[in-house]
C-alpha cells in the first residue's frame, strides 16, 4: 500500500482497533459504515459477525448509534445465480436482524458492486428477482445505461474513488474521495488535496440526495483511506468533523479505550507548550530524543493529546553515571574475580 496506517499494520479482529475505529468514525460524524463482504465464512464475514453480534452489543461500545450495512463484492468476480443470492441474503439475516444493521422502511440495506465487463441487464434482472423474493432494500452500483432499469431495485450508487466528486444524475447519490493511488501504480489516479477534499465535502453536504458517501474509510490497497495515516494524520477526519452535522453517538456506561492522536516531548514542563506536535503512530513507537550531556539525573516530559485535549504530562527520569575503573589485576596462583562498575541508565516513569 502507498500509505501506512497510523496504528501500523493491524488486525480488523482486534477489539482495541475496532474501538479506536468506532471512536474515529464518530469523530468523522459518519452515521453508517458499509463493510466489504466476500461471502459466507470469508474473513470479512467473520469480522462483520464479531462487530455486529458482539462489539455493537457491549455496554462500553463507543458508538452504539452507528448503523452497518454490507457491500456485496462477489459480483466483482462472478455472476451469482438468483438462488445463490437468495441463499446469501438468507444467511445475512443473522446480521440484518440486529438493531445496529441499517434498515430502510424496515428492510435491511444491501449495497451491491457491479463489474462493468459483465452482462449488465442480467446483473439487474438477477438482483431485481432476488429483491422481489426477499424483504431486502437493494442499492446497485450504476453502469452505462442503468437509467433504463432504475425502478427495478430500490436505489443506486456509484463507486468511483478515482474521482473527487462522485455523482450520477438521477442516482440520488453524492460521494467524495480523498484520492486514489492503487498499490502497484507508479503515480496516483487522483492526487490528494485536502483543500479540494474540503470543498467537495461542502458540495456533498449541500446536495439534495439520499446517499452521501466517503470513499473510503480504510481501503489501503487502493490508497483511498481517510483513516489516519503516517503521511496525512487526522486531516480528513478533522475536515469531516468540521463540515458535517452533529451526531449522537449513544455512548453510555464504561468509558471505552482511548488512543492519543498526537504527542510532544521536552526536557522541562515549561518547554512542552512550545514543543513540536508529532503524530502518535502506535504503542511501542521509538522516538529519538536528546538530553543534556551532563552527569546525574535528567527528566524527560511527554504529553499526549486525546480527543483534541492535551493530557497531564508524564515523565521518565534518566540517571547517567561514569563507570569506576577496575583495579589492576595482580598475578596470583588462583584467579579471583575483581569487581567492576558499569554505566547505568534507569527509567522511572512518574506522573507530574
Amino acid at each position: 500500500a502507498k500509505f501506512k496506517p497510523s496504528l501500523g499494520l493491524y488486525s480488523s479482529k482486534d477489539d482495541n482497533v475496532i474501538y479506536w475505529q468506532l471512536q474515529k468514525i464518530a469523530e468523522a460524524k459518519q452515521t453508517v459504515a458499509i463493510s466489504s463482504w466476500w461471502g459466507q465464512g470469508s474473513y470479512e464475514d467473520q469480522v462483520f459477525d464479531h462487530i455486529i453480534n458482539d462489539v455493537m452489543k457491549r455496554g462500553d461500545n463507543p458508538y452504539p448509534h452507528l448503523r452497518w450495512a454490507i457491500y456485496y463484492e462477489i459480483e466483482a468476480n462472478e455472476d451469482p445465480s438468483v438462488d445463490r443470492i437468495i441463499s446469501d441474503l438468507s444467511y445475512l439475516a443473522k446480521y440484518a436482524s440486529q438493531p445496529s444493521y441499517l434498515k430502510v422502511d424496515g428492510k435491511p440495506v444491501i449495497f451491491v458492486y457491479a463489474n462493468s465487463d459483465h452482462d449488465r441487464v442480467d446483473f439487474v434482472n438477477r438482483w431485481a428477482e432476488a429483491r422481489n423474493r426477499s424483504n431486502t432494500y437493494i442499492v446497485l452500483k450504476v453502469f452505462d445505461g442503468w437509467e433504463g432499469h432504475k425502478d427495478k431495485v430500490d436505489a443506486w450508487h456509484q463507486y468511483a474513488p478515482a474521482e473527487r466528486r462522485i455523482t450520477n444524475n438521477g442516482a440520488s447519490h453524492f460521494g467524495v474521495s480523498p484520492g486514489f493511488w492503487f498499490d502497484g501504480d507508479t503515480s496516483p489516479r487522483l492526487s490528494r488535496d485536502v483543500n479540494d477534499f474540503r470543498n467537495a465535502v461542502s458540495d456533498m453536504v449541500n446536495s439534495n440526495v439520499t446517499w452521501k458517501t466517503i470513499q473510503t474509510w480504510n481501503e489501503w490497497g487502493e490508497g483511498t483511506s481517510i483513516e489516519p495515516a503516517d503521511s496525512f494524520g487526522n486531516s480528513y477526519i478533522d475536515i469531516l468533523n468540521q463540515s458535517l452535522p452533529n451526531i449522537s453517538t449513544g455512548a453510555t456506561g464504561i468509558s471505552p479505550p482511548t488512543f492519543p492522536t498526537h504527542f510532544r516531548i521536552a526536557n522541562s514542563v515549561a518547554l512542552l507548550n512550545s514543543a513540536q506536535e508529532q503524530t502518535f503512530e502506535r504503542n511501542g513507537h521509538i522516538v529519538d530524543w536528546t538530553i543534556p550531556n551532563e552527569l546525574g539525573s535528567r527528566t524527560v516530559y511527554v504529553q499526549f493529546k486525546v480527543d483534541n485535549v492535551w493530557q497531564n504530562p508524564i515523565s521518565a527520569t534518566i540517571t547517567l553515571t561514569i563507570p569506576s575503573p577496575s583495579p589492576t589485576p595482580t598475578p596470583i596462583a588462583t584467579p579471583t574475580p575483581t569487581p567492576t562498575s558499569t554505566r547505568t541508565r534507569t527509567l522511572t516513569p512518574t506522573t507530574t
